[in-house]
Protein backbone atom coordinates (compact mmCIF):
# COMPACT_ATOMS: atom_id res chain seq x y z
CA UNK A 1 0.00 0.00 0.00
CA UNK A 2 1.42 3.38 -1.04
CA UNK A 3 0.26 6.41 0.96
CA UNK A 4 1.32 9.97 0.12
CA UNK A 5 0.61 13.49 1.31
CA UNK A 6 1.28 16.53 -0.84
CA UNK A 7 1.03 20.22 0.09
CA UNK A 8 0.01 21.76 -3.24
CA UNK A 9 0.48 25.36 -2.04
CA UNK A 10 -2.39 27.79 -2.58
CA UNK A 11 -4.47 25.18 -4.42
CA UNK A 12 -2.03 25.11 -7.33
CA UNK A 13 -2.60 28.79 -7.99
CA UNK A 14 0.36 31.15 -8.06
CA UNK A 15 -1.12 33.07 -5.11
CA UNK A 16 -4.08 33.23 -2.73
CA UNK A 17 -6.13 35.43 -5.04
CA UNK A 18 -9.56 34.95 -6.57
CA UNK A 19 -8.84 36.12 -10.12
CA UNK A 20 -8.28 32.75 -11.81
CA UNK A 21 -10.73 29.94 -12.48
CA UNK A 22 -8.21 27.12 -13.05
CA UNK A 23 -5.09 26.53 -10.92
CA UNK A 24 -1.93 27.69 -12.71
CA UNK A 25 -0.08 24.50 -11.75
CA UNK A 26 -2.92 22.03 -12.48
CA UNK A 27 -0.99 20.30 -15.29
CA UNK A 28 2.06 19.89 -13.03
CA UNK A 29 -0.09 18.64 -10.14
CA UNK A 30 -1.73 16.02 -12.33
CA UNK A 31 1.65 14.93 -13.64
CA UNK A 32 3.21 14.73 -10.15
CA UNK A 33 0.27 12.79 -8.71
CA UNK A 34 0.44 10.33 -11.58
CA UNK A 35 4.19 9.87 -10.99
CA UNK A 36 3.66 9.40 -7.24
CA UNK A 37 1.23 6.60 -8.11
CA UNK A 38 -0.07 6.32 -4.55
CA UNK A 39 -2.99 4.10 -3.59
CA UNK A 40 -4.04 6.90 -1.25
CA UNK A 41 -3.09 10.56 -1.48
CA UNK A 42 -3.92 13.47 0.79
CA UNK A 43 -3.74 16.91 -0.81
CA UNK A 44 -3.16 19.79 1.58
CA UNK A 45 -3.96 23.47 0.95
CA UNK A 46 -6.58 22.99 -1.76
CA UNK A 47 -7.39 26.69 -1.81
CA UNK A 48 -10.71 27.39 -3.61
CA UNK A 49 -11.12 23.82 -4.90
CA UNK A 50 -14.52 23.51 -3.25
CA UNK A 51 -15.69 26.46 -5.41
CA UNK A 52 -14.16 25.09 -8.62
CA UNK A 53 -14.42 21.28 -8.54
CA UNK A 54 -16.97 18.67 -7.60
CA UNK A 55 -15.84 15.30 -6.27
CA UNK A 56 -16.77 13.88 -9.69
CA UNK A 57 -14.48 16.44 -11.38
CA UNK A 58 -11.57 15.45 -9.12
CA UNK A 59 -12.12 11.74 -9.80
CA UNK A 60 -11.91 12.43 -13.51
CA UNK A 61 -8.92 14.80 -13.27
CA UNK A 62 -6.77 12.54 -11.11
CA UNK A 63 -8.07 9.03 -11.88
CA UNK A 64 -9.13 7.98 -8.38
CA UNK A 65 -12.36 6.12 -7.65
CA UNK A 66 -13.04 7.74 -4.27
CA UNK A 67 -12.64 11.41 -3.35
CA UNK A 68 -13.49 13.27 -0.17
CA UNK A 69 -13.11 17.02 0.36
CA UNK A 70 -13.47 19.31 3.34
CA UNK A 71 -12.84 22.95 4.13
CA UNK A 72 -10.41 23.22 7.04
CA UNK A 73 -12.55 25.79 8.84
CA UNK A 74 -9.35 27.15 10.36
CA UNK A 75 -10.19 30.00 12.71
CA UNK A 76 -7.01 31.89 11.72
CA UNK A 77 -7.12 31.84 7.89
CA UNK A 78 -9.34 32.00 4.80
CA UNK A 79 -12.16 29.47 5.02
CA UNK A 80 -11.62 28.43 1.39
CA UNK A 81 -8.51 26.44 2.24
CA UNK A 82 -9.27 22.75 2.22
CA UNK A 83 -8.04 19.19 2.21
CA UNK A 84 -8.74 16.47 -0.36
CA UNK A 85 -8.15 12.74 -0.03
CA UNK A 86 -8.27 10.40 -3.00
CA UNK A 87 -7.96 6.63 -3.08
CA UNK A 88 -8.62 3.47 -5.05
CA UNK A 89 -8.46 1.33 -1.89
CA UNK A 90 -11.51 -0.10 -0.14
CA UNK A 91 -12.86 2.46 2.33
CA UNK A 92 -14.75 1.74 5.53
CA UNK A 93 -15.42 5.38 6.51
CA UNK A 94 -14.63 9.06 5.88
CA UNK A 95 -14.93 11.52 8.77
CA UNK A 96 -14.43 15.23 9.26
CA UNK A 97 -12.63 15.62 12.62
CA UNK A 98 -12.08 18.86 14.54
CA UNK A 99 -8.55 19.26 15.96
CA UNK A 100 -8.20 22.40 18.07
CA UNK A 101 -8.60 25.28 15.53
CA UNK A 102 -9.10 23.37 12.25
CA UNK A 103 -10.73 20.34 10.70
CA UNK A 104 -8.95 17.32 9.27
CA UNK A 105 -9.98 14.15 7.47
CA UNK A 106 -9.93 10.73 9.07
CA UNK A 107 -10.36 7.93 6.56
CA UNK A 108 -10.53 4.29 7.53
CA UNK A 109 -9.09 2.04 4.84
CA UNK A 110 -9.53 -1.72 4.58
CA UNK A 111 -6.42 -3.73 3.75
CA UNK A 112 -6.49 -7.53 4.02
CA UNK A 113 -9.42 -7.37 6.48
CA UNK A 114 -7.53 -4.89 8.68
CA UNK A 115 -8.89 -1.38 9.33
CA UNK A 116 -6.26 1.36 8.96
CA UNK A 117 -6.97 4.94 10.06
CA UNK A 118 -5.20 7.66 8.08
CA UNK A 119 -5.46 11.31 9.12
CA UNK A 120 -4.83 14.13 6.66
CA UNK A 121 -4.30 17.53 8.27
CA UNK A 122 -2.75 20.83 7.29
CA UNK A 123 -0.16 21.62 9.96
CA UNK A 124 1.75 24.86 10.19
CA UNK A 125 4.55 26.34 12.23
CA UNK A 126 3.63 29.32 14.38
CA UNK A 127 6.36 31.79 15.22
Amino acid sequence: MRIASYNIMSGGFNSYTYGYSIPDRLYLLRKAIKLISADFIGLIDTFRWRDIYTEKDLKKLFGYKKVFYINMNDTRVDKNIGIVVMTNLPVNDFKNVRLYNRDCIKITLIEKKILIDVFTIYLNISR
